[in-house]
């Protein structure tokens, strides 16, 4: 192979090196929700706001955030299950939190929908309350 075949070559594997890299870092729903979760624990509402959809940030859920960050600790969580389509994705979380340093656990269930190129919180569901303003 001669200079320019090694060079197209080497081209050609340095652009699946770098497609490779921004395909593994691409948004998915389940980072999304990672990176909510994290959010609230770390009392940053606006970062976690920045991940919930207009109608769900200025509705209970945007309520909802603040509180949790005001009188609840959120200790630890697992994403335990993800079901994704093209435009759509739930994703299940199983969240331990601390109310008054009583800790209790709960699957969370996230709504997301992909709007452009970015998923966003659309919906929450965890036993006793349904913040789902997509359905």
């Amino acid at each position: 192979m001669g200079a320019i075949g090694t060079f197209v070559a080497l081209m050609c594997c340095a652009a699946g090196v770098v497609g490779g890299m921004v395909w593994l870092n691409r948004e998915t729903p389940e980072r999304v929700v990672d990176s909510y979760l994290a959010a609230v624990q770390q009392h940053d509402r606006p970062r976690a706001e920045k991940l919930l959809c207009d109608g769900l940030r200025r509705g209970a859920a945007g309520r909802l955030t603040g509180l949790a960050q005001d009188w609840m600790e959120i200790v630890d969580w697992d994403i335990t299950d993800t079901r994704d389509g093209d435009k759509s994705a739930e994703v299940a979380a199983r969240v331990t939190y601390k109310i008054s340093g009583v800790a209790a656990t709960n699957t969370i269930r996230f709504t997301l929908i992909r709007e452009k190129d970015d998923w966003l919180i659309c919906g929450l569901q965890t036993p006793g309350v349904n913040l789902n303003p997509v359905q």
